[in-house]
């Protein structure tokens, strides 16, 4: 993440306005073909990170889109501004109850909380019923605290040791993103989930992370990330 721009408290209080979207690169052929109608580098091909502001339609850049926030804005603040210029034009209304924010599946969860060192909330059922973690998941005390996804429990096989029950759960990612740990397991349909899920992200202990001796750990370790597509950065960072 561009923590000299989306870290900033002005950045993120305008993004209350908006629709946030993060696409997982190189994860979905689909979000692929989005990420390629809204900006490709000189090599043609869907770079590592993509940045854009859009319209409401999904497709219609209001403001230059690019690799990073950096690309349109020279700062934070200026970010800020135009952001709220936008939402004041286009006039959003609440449409309903959003849906849960959920990552694909919990392989990929696991993975995007060791990169944004966030923990991973993870519903695992085989019938599963999302509406309370969705009301709660987007309740101001939690906004941007946590990784969602639901996931069959039998995904849990490979990640956490012993495996896991049908339920919800609170997970601390591993350093590299394959594996992980439970932190607490919680009732989905509990009236109290709100302060209960607040509690057990808590427990979420931050790792301090240094890239460049990460990088040459994780080479050392034999860490590689399998993606769902080829990458097409013409310079990406080394596998981790």
């Amino acid at each position: 993440m561009d923590r000299s721009f989306l870290s900033q408290p002005e950045v993120v209080q305008a993004s209350r306005k908006f629709v946030c979207i993060r696409l997982a690169t190189y994860e979905s052929f689909v979000e692929a073909q989005v990420l390629r109608s809204i900006f490709v580098g000189g090599s043609g091909q869907v770079e590592n990170t993509t940045f854009a502001l859009l319209s409401p339609d999904g497709k219609t850049p209001l403001a230059r889109a690019g690799r990073s926030p950096n690309w349109s804005f020279a700062q934070a603040k200026e970010m800020a501004l135009s952001m709220d210029r936008i939402a004041d034009y286009y006039h959003g209304r609440p449409i309903g109850s959003a849906p849960l924010p959920a990552v694909a599946n919990l392989r990929l969860a696991v993975n995007v909380g060791a990169c944004d060192n966030l923990p991973v909330v993870a519903l695992l059922s085989d019938n599963p019923k999302t509406a309370g973690l969705a009301r709660v998941a987007w309740e101001p005390a939690l906004l941007g605290r946590a990784v969602y996804t639901v996931d069959r429990p039998s995904a849990a096989a490979r990640l956490v040791s012993g495996g896991l029950k049908p339920g919800l759960y609170v997970l601390q990612p591993g350093a590299y993103g394959q594996d992980a740990r439970v932190l607490a397991s919680l009732e989905a349909e509990s009236p109290g989930l709100l302060a209960e899920l607040a509690r057990a992200l808590d427990l979420y202990r931050y790792r301090s992370k240094d890239p460049g001796p990460h990088i040459r750990e994780g080479n050392q370790r034999g860490v590689y990330w399998q993606t769902q597509i080829p990458v097409t950065d013409p310079n990406p960072r080394p596998p981790r």
